[in-house]
């Protein structure tokens, strides 16, 4: 039988948008439903094995996408509780003044924003805090102004890094540490301290935490939200497939999505298919040090999107879901890297294949880092540019 509950707010992903959106609405009171296309990304082995994570593409999506000139790609997708951030870098700059203005390029101009970057500092600051980044003000004279250092100390170079940067140091040049989303602790020698969370292992970038040192949205936003507030609720398994809106097509009406949906066959994974998938349960976790319970592999909806829906029905089993909802939802792209087909990507070498990686991860942590600041600031119901969070 059918059952209906009512919600304020329903958000689609739990990645850098959705999973910092559904922290940001929690503490109002308002019933706040978080949609998830995928579950929790299974702790084990192969989080850390650049074998699995590289050249199989254990943990990405074998769906194909197709480009502008309809050839097919396989995206470096990941469908998890976390989104993307599950993997990410964690280099979380922030965009330089002049990013926000007119910008002349050689196949035309990039309009300015409406907003610029002394708008957005407060939320660049909020973000900081929030995302556990460790930094160092004013080693780059590139930077735009900061109301304050970083909340998090500079994670200390290692010795061949630290000369490095001296050498360049004594050449006139500017280099800087960069801003890293770490729940980390340094001793004296920038070794990982007692209680630590993050042990300042190799396996950061691009490899999913399986200490969760790495500050991705499920451990900082999705896991402490749900320990603290009952209002929140997260469905995983739930795969949005359309949102339906009035005949102005300004107003949603209703997201259908269909709930249990099974991941996509990995045959780079050869793992075999769970029995246990499927199952949705709201899951309480340890706020201090997040720990998912055991959870089937599978994957993630990327597109966040918020509304003030009226109802929402759900039935037993696969099936379908209508969300009712008369408030407006806005909703942010879906961030597509193209990469390598699963025969190509099987052919490279893997540093070949984490370089690739790699440059593709360091233009989404900075956009990353933009969609967690726009989160917070249209997070509150009501913004206030004039008045900056508090820290």
């Amino acid at each position: 039988m059918p059952t209906t509950d009512h919600y304020d707010v329903v958000i689609i992903g739990t990645g850098a948008g959705g999973g910092t959106l559904a922290w940001k609405f929690a503490p109002t009171g308002k019933r706040v439903l978080l949609l998830e296309r995928g579950g929790y990304l299974p702790r084990e082995r192969d989080n850390w094995e650049t074998e699995a994570v590289f050249l199989r593409g254990k943990y990405t999506t074998d769906e194909e996408w197709r480009d502008r000139k309809s050839d097919e790609f396989t995206p470096e997708q990941n469908y998890y509780v976390g989104g993307n951030t599950k993997f990410y870098g964690a280099a979380l700059f922030r965009l330089r003044p002049q990013d926000f203005g007119e910008i002349t390029h050689h196949g035309g101009i990039s309009p300015a924003w409406p907003l610029s970057y002394q708008d957005y500092e407060p939320w660049y600051a909020e973000a900081e805090r929030l995302y556990y980044v460790h930094g160092a003000a004013n080693e780059d004279p590139t930077d735009g102004p900061r109301s304050g250092d970083f909340p998090y100390p500079a994670v200390q170079h290692e010795p061949r890094i630290q000369q490095l940067h001296d050498d360049l140091v004594q050449l006139g040049l500017h280099p800087s540490h960069l801003p890293v989303g770490v729940l980390f602790d340094q001793d004296a020698h920038g070794e990982a301290a007692h209680g630590s969370q993050c042990i300042r292992c190799d396996r950061l970038d691009g490899f999913p935490c399986v200490v969760n040192g790495k500050a991705d949205s499920q451990v900082v936003c999705v896991d402490p939200a749900l320990a603290a507030h009952p209002n929140l609720e997260l469905v995983t398994d739930a795969r949005v497939d359309r949102l339906e809106t009035d005949a102005s097509g300004r107003q949603v009406s209703a997201v259908v999505a269909t709930m249990n949906v099974a991941p996509p066959a990995s045959p780079r994974s050869r793992r075999p298919a769970d029995p246990s998938f499927g199952r949705t349960a709201r899951r309480v976790h340890d706020a201090m040090r997040p720990i998912p319970p055991t959870s089937p592999r599978a994957h993630s909806y990327s597109s966040a999107s918020s509304a003030r829906p009226s109802a929402i029905t759900t039935r037993p089993g696969p099936g379908r879901t209508s969300i009712a909802m008369p408030a407006t939802t806005t909703s942010g792209p879906a961030t597509v890297t193209p990469t390598r087909t699963s025969t190509e990507r099987s052919a490279l070498a893997p540093d070949q294949a984490s370089m690739r990686s790699r440059k593709a991860r360091e233009r989404g942590d900075r956009w990353a880092a933009c969609v967690v600041m726009r989160v917070l600031e249209i997070g509150g119901v009501a913004p206030r540019m004039a008045d900056p969070p508090e820290k």
